[in-house]
């Protein structure tokens, strides 16, 4: 893929001009058309490199992305947020089938774009709250990329693992509390799926199974392009992904 310069820098009117005037439906469908190749563009552009503990037993199984021009709420986060002047804002939406104390996981980066398309800031999620994505020298930033951990099996995002190492239970939430939360269900799920009485136990007794210890050493982990999907076809499939997850487990327990 080429690289994005300041000349490609994505608005609401980079529709292609038709040979021949349109109609108005077929200008609306132009202009969505457009605009979403540009976000698939610059969110392949701006994706974060993760780092993950070496025994890390679960990784991303889709990150769905939003492109903001204008602040707002964000689409998947409960949180506002605030675009550089004459930029945008890429919200990188993180799931996976398992966080090591619960079903189903949904974390966030969130990468500030300027007008020049050099990044501006960044911020990951971190339990329900965010933390700032770059250290104070920029150094987990190269070019376009910035580079975040993944706490040991719960995945909260840091440009540094030694917040996770503060933390009181960085160990025995992975090894003695694995599976503490059952299947839970989060806000995105909410009032989508009927919960049913024999999903946290299972839950519970296949997280077990994967307890372990953090090795503390961390290795790359760079999102796959196939997983790399608007937010809003994710959205669309979490109840499906949700449901898939308990069927799995239903068959092999």
């Amino acid at each position: 893929m080429n690289a994005l310069t300041a000349a490609d820098a994505p608005t609401a009117s980079d529709a292609p001009k038709p040979a021949e005037t349109p109609t108005a439906d077929e200008a609306l469908a132009a202009a969505a058309l457009a605009a979403a190749a540009d976000d698939e563009r610059v969110a392949e552009e701006f994706a974060p490199l993760f780092l993950f503990d070496a025994a890390e037993p679960f990784f991303p199984r889709y990150v769905g992305y939003s492109v903001l021009h204008a602040d707002g709420p964000s689409p998947s986060f409960r949180r506002d947020l605030r675009v550089p002047p004459r930029g945008f804002v890429v919200e990188y939406a993180v799931y996976w089938d398992w966080d090591i104390g619960h079903l189903y996981d949904l974390e966030h980066v969130w990468i500030y774009v300027g007008q020049d398309l050099s990044v501006a800031d960044c911020e990951g999620s971190f339990h329900g709250r965010w933390l700032k994505g770059l250290l104070p020298d920029r150094g987990n930033l190269d070019g376009r990329q910035a580079t975040l951990y993944s706490q040991p099996g719960k995945h909260a995002f840091s440009p540094s693992p030694l917040v996770f190492r503060l933390l009181p239970d960085a160990e025995t939430a992975v090894r003695e509390d694995a599976g503490s939360d059952g299947a839970l269900i989060g806000r995105p799920l909410e009032g989508r799926v009927v919960r049913e009485d024999w999903w946290d136990e299972a839950a519970r007794r296949r997280l077990r199974s994967f307890a372990f210890t953090p090795a503390w050493r961390f290795e790359p982990f760079a999102i796959p392009k196939s997983a790399l999907i608007p937010w809003e076809k994710l959205n669309a499939i979490l109840p499906d992904l949700f449901a898939g997850t308990l069927d799995g487990i239903h068959v092999t327990d």
